[in-house]
Formats: C-alpha cells, structure tokens, sequence
C-alpha cells in the first residue's frame, strides 16, 4: 500500500505532545530532551511528505510539536549545544544537496515523464540528531516543501510557524 498507517494511539499521543509542547519552556525543554523525539517526529513528517500523504492529523501534530520545540531556541538551548566544538552547526558544511529525486534510472528520457516520477527526498545530515536537527537548513527545506504540498491549514500554519521561529532567531 502506499498510504502509511497512521494509528488512533500514534495520532493521539501526538496530539498530547502538541499540548505538551506548547506548555512553556519546561514542557519545551524537557521534550528536547527527549531521546529521539525530533528525529521521529522529522521522520513521520518525511515519510508522508514521499508518500503524499501530508494532509493528515499526525503529521499536522507532528509540525506543530516541532514548531514548538523550535520557539525561542537561541534563548532556551544551552550554548554548548548550539556552539559545541565538534557539533559546531556552523562548520558542517550544511548547505545544498539535492532536495528531489527522481524514482527511478530513466536519466535519458523526456523531462515530463521524469516530472511524473519526482518523489520528495530531503537529506537529512547523518552527523546531527535530537535538538541539534531543528536548525539545520535540510530541515528548514522540510518545511519549505511542506508550505508547497499540503493543504491543512494547520499544517501550513505549523510549518511557518517554526520558519518564523527559526528566522527570529539571532545565530551569531
């Protein structure tokens, strides 16, 4: 099947998370914390975002839990983790890569029947994990397709709500 079983128990314990997340900077702080919590969260929002799949109540809660976890970071995440010396996010070289590709090796044919094949790919780095993925610009390329393809409105609101976040945010 090519639709991803999203359960009621997986939906709601999202859903529980989003009220979480939202409720300050000890609720944010500690579901950072949490080992594994934004890699399974980007994984479920990039599943369904290569199955077409974006319009549903899991990956909504998803966006939003990750657009609260990215409010105020500058201010909430310790300098050793934004700055660490061998996780320095800004000697990573995290720029580029290839956001799209194709399905299949039909390199030489026509570019309409490639189009028909493109499938949403977006890289994350191998090297980063946990918090330190929230401000990774291959993230930010998540949220950017996100605003592309779905039609949620809370989704959508979600995936501008974390850029904004990100954006507000003084990384120097």
């Amino acid at each position: 099947s090519s639709n991803i079983s999203w359960t009621t128990v997986f939906r709601n314990a999202t859903g529980c998370l989003k009220n979480l997340s939202s409720a300050g900077i000890e609720g944010r702080t500690l579901l950072r914390m949490c080992h594994g919590l934004v890699d399974s969260l980007l994984w479920t929002v990039r599943s369904a975002q290569g199955k077409n799949d974006v319009d549903n109540k899991a990956v909504e809660n998803a966006v939003c839990i990750l657009r609260n976890l990215s409010y105020r970071l500058e201010a909430e995440v310790a300098p050793e983790v934004k700055y660490g010396c061998s996780d320095d996010w800004r000697s990573r070289g995290l720029g580029g890569g290839q956001f799209r590709k194709k399905a299949g090796p039909e390199e030489g044919k026509s570019k309409k029947k490639n189009k028909a094949k493109e499938v949403n790919v977006t890289p994350l780095p191998e090297h980063t994990s946990g918090v330190g993925l929230l401000w990774q610009t291959s993230v930010i390329r998540v949220y950017l397709d996100l605003l592309l393809e779905c039609s949620n409105p809370e989704t959508l609101e979600g995936a501008a709500g974390a850029l904004q976040n990100l954006t507000a945010c003084n990384w120097e």
